[in-house]
């Protein structure tokens, strides 16, 4: 016992270090894989699927020879069936024999059959005389074929917009038309396609002219003949047609007004069946003679799908500027106008270049006040938070160098503001702001400054 118990021991302490060694070892490789694993490739971007144009349904065989489905009333009926087949039997029955005269007097009776005459019980059955032939009429001149052709092609292009404005110039040459679009520029689903109809005649000369748009990626080509269909179409308004005429000639019989109603009933349903077939014929004969390409255009399957975003926002400002002086310094209050550059990454940081000239000054051409500033804003989420189109306010901080009659200054301020307009390429905003300068030693300038600035996105 002690030794199986042993035993015993040693085997389960191998499956449970076994089961640590695939434990340890499922680590490894998890923690393994995570530390030589790459960034994630964006998933690729594909385009959206082609609208199809809708094509009628057909017809069968059925549809185009069952009379009794078109006019129920031209249907004959079980008892007319079997009193005209016991009238022909009769017919028949009266008419068996031919009675021969003359130099045929000897000759075997004959009976006529359906497609002849033939000879009965005749002592010497091969002297048996086979039925005539029975002429056909000969056909008319053969029906040309007609085909509804469907074609798919898929393209690479660098630019989905430039290929989708010369494939739609291309279409209108070759007398085509646009049926459908569906456009897409989102993250994952980026591209265009197009449902057009080309001249049948054309179709091909214009699949081949498919290929100046970028990279054929892949093209299919279906072909579809539908002679039979818009015949057994024009048979089934052929037999409309010839009900509508009978129903027409009976409501001008009709005895009474229930009769007549009756007819009237028939008549229009006759009408909107025959206005179906015929308008159903006409699209069919459409799609005959021009055919149906759907082209989609893609981006390649290597192409990076970057989101255009403006990098910074160049802009010019128009100021004004009043610099009202400590009340120890024997100056007065002076103002300025002028303009300047403005160099924005966001509305939270800008770099700002003023370059003013005292009005009070009537000539001369030199700047008298350089002042040059870094700020911040912000927006406030209570209105807007900066989203809206117009009217976003903002206020900040400002900070920099300036420089006036020979002295340099520390400006220490804020500013408020409102943008005007706001829109992905464009800013236009008016503020003002009020500026502390430091430096003189008869004490620090109070300065105002309302001003226009356009920026515009880069």
């Amino acid at each position: 016992m002690g030794l199986e118990s042993w035993v015993a021991a040693q085997a389960v302490g191998g499956v449970v270090g076994l089961s640590n060694m695939r434990l340890a070892f499922a680590i490894v490789l998890v923690l393994g894989g995570c530390g030589a694993a790459g960034p994630v490739a964006p998933a690729r971007t594909r385009a959206p699927s082609a609208i199809a144009i809708a094509a009628p349904v057909g017809y069968t065989e059925q549809q185009a020879s069952d009379i009794c489905r078109i006019d129920p009333e031209a249907c004959p009926r079980v008892d007319q069936m079997q009193r005209l087949s016991q009238r022909d039997v009769k017919r028949r029955g009266a008419e068996s024999e031919v009675m021969l005269t003359g130099p045929l007097a000897a000759a075997p009776a004959v009976s006529r059959s359906s497609y002849g005459y033939s000879m009965e019980a005749d002592a010497n059955p091969g002297s048996a005389v086979p039925p005539a032939a029975i002429a056909v009429k000969p056909a008319a001149g053969p029906r040309a074929e007609q085909f509804d052709i469907e074609a798919k092609v898929q393209i690479d292009v660098e630019e989905i917009d430039r290929a989708r404005t010369a494939l739609i110039s291309l279409t209108e040459a070759f007398g085509g038309q646009l049926m459908n679009e569906a456009v897409e520029n989102g993250p994952s689903l980026r591209g265009a396609s197009l449902s057009l109809r080309v001249p049948s005649p054309r179709v091909r000369e214009f699949l081949a002219r498919l290929r100046d748009l970028g990279r054929l990626r892949s093209s299919s080509l279906e072909t579809r003949e539908v002679s039979r269909m818009l015949n057994d179409a024009e048979v089934v308004q052929h037999n409309l047609e010839q009900a509508l005429a009978r129903y027409e000639q009976l409501l001008g019989k009709a005895a009474n007004v229930a009769e007549a109603t009756t007819l009237e009933a028939e008549l229009q349903r006759v009408r909107g069946e025959l206005n179906r077939v015929k308008s159903d014929l006409a699209w069919s004969r459409d799609r005959v003679e021009r055919s149906t390409v759907y082209v989609t255009l893609a981006l390649p399957s290597d192409h990076p799908v970057l989101e255009p975003t403006a990098k910074l926002y160049p802009g010019l400002r128009a100021a004004l500027l009043l610099d009202v002086p400590p009340s120890s310094f024997s100056g007065h209050a002076a103002g300025f106008a002028g303009g300047g550059l403005s160099l924005q990454w966001s509305r939270a940081f800008d770099v700002e270049l003023d370059l003013l000239k005292d009005l009070s000054r009537s000539s001369g051409g030199a700047v008298d006040f350089y002042l040059v500033t870094l700020g911040t804003a912000l927006y406030s989420d209570y209105f807007g938070g900066g989203k809206r189109r117009t009217l976003n306010p903002y206020f900040g901080f400002r900070s920099g160098y300036a420089r006036v009659t020979g002295q340099s200054l520390l400006p220490l301020g804020g500013v408020l503001g409102v943008e005007l307009y706001k829109s992905e390429r464009l800013r236009f905003s008016l503020d003002s702001r009020i500026y502390a300068m430091l430096g003189r030693k008869q004490g620090a300038d109070v300065v105002l400054q309302p001003s226009l600035g356009l920026n515009i996105a880069y």
